[in-house]
């Protein structure tokens, strides 16, 4: 975009926003929370975005609700958090649905409540939200919040699994129900440690170090994979299974499964409520 177009874009979105149209307050809130055109000032986005969200503006809502629950500009407040997504999600943003049903399963900043988060995750699954879709596959799979329902654990596990999404991938590898079968298991395992679930690629490393369930014991694979789950999350856990494997390899083992993380992917799995949205034009 051309310096002048810019400026004109700009000042046209701010006189939107000034004549009170929820979409051009939520849009100049947008750009000043991201830099986009203008100095970036999580104060100024927070200002638009909270008239936006007073006229009714559905993106706006869940944005506070974001801004509310990190903390950004704003005293973190899980009960702030809620009463903005809320709103937005009664409204058809799924979201606001996913974000709720995350935040009462993490009681994050208020109290943990599984069947609340079974009550927004349904309407986020049903509304195509695949994170939503898995995290309640397992609400389903062990029972919180809900009776436990296996065959709708696993329909709603496999449709996200399929999907891509890591989480519902690793629960379905992690699962000791017996319907599943192991060679199902396995391969879904490796999905989501190849898109980096950090629990599945330190499982993984135990199962290839003890030559538990794998085909044949294989410490190289078993230390590639705690590596890579190190660089995902390193934690205290995951460095001891480090040093023990370690222990019964030479250096030339040590190398090649340094060599072998090094070339593996390296995105990390989320499944945290998103940042807000970019406007729509």
């Amino acid at each position: 975009m051309e310096q002048q177009s810019l400026e004109d874009f700009l000042q046209n979105t701010s006189l939107s926003a000034q004549s009170g149209t929820p979409h051009g307050q939520y849009y100049l809130g947008w750009l000043y929370r991201t830099g986009r055109g203008v100095q970036k000032s999580n104060a100024e986005a927070i200002k638009w975005w909270k008239l936006a969200a007073e006229n009714g503006s559905v993106d706006a809502q869940y944005a506070l609700g974001s801004i509310y629950r990190r903390g950004d500009g704003l005293l973190k407040s899980g009960a702030e958090a809620v009463k903005w997504w809320k709103l937005a999600a009664e409204s058809g943003s799924v979201d606001a649905q996913y974000a709720l049903g995350w935040i009462y399963r993490n009681g994050d900043g208020v109290h943990k409540n599984n069947a609340e988060a079974v009550k927004w995750w349904k309407l986020a699954a049903e509304n195509g939200e695949t994170r939503a879709q898995g995290n309640l596959g397992g609400m389903y799979l062990y029972g919180k919040g809900t009776r436990k329902n296996l065959a709708e654990a696993l329909r709603l596990l496999r449709t996200a699994a399929s999907s891509g999404d890591a989480n519902a991938q690793y629960t379905i590898g992690f699962s000791r129900e017996r319907a599943i079968p192991l060679d199902e298991r396995m391969e879904w395992l490796h999905k989501a440690a190849d898109n980096g679930h950090f629990m599945a690629q330190r499982f993984l490393a135990v199962l290839y170090a003890s030559g538990s369930v794998v085909e044949r014991r294989d410490l190289v694979t078993a230390l590639k994979l705690i590596i890579q789950a190190n660089r995902t999350k390193n934690s205290i856990p995951s460095r001891a299974i480090y040093f023990a494997i370690r222990l019964f390899m030479n250096k030339e083992q040590v190398a090649e499964a340094n060599r072998l993380a090094k070339d593996a992917p390296s995105a990390a799995a989320q499944d945290n409520p998103t940042e807000p949205p970019a406007p729509r034009d």
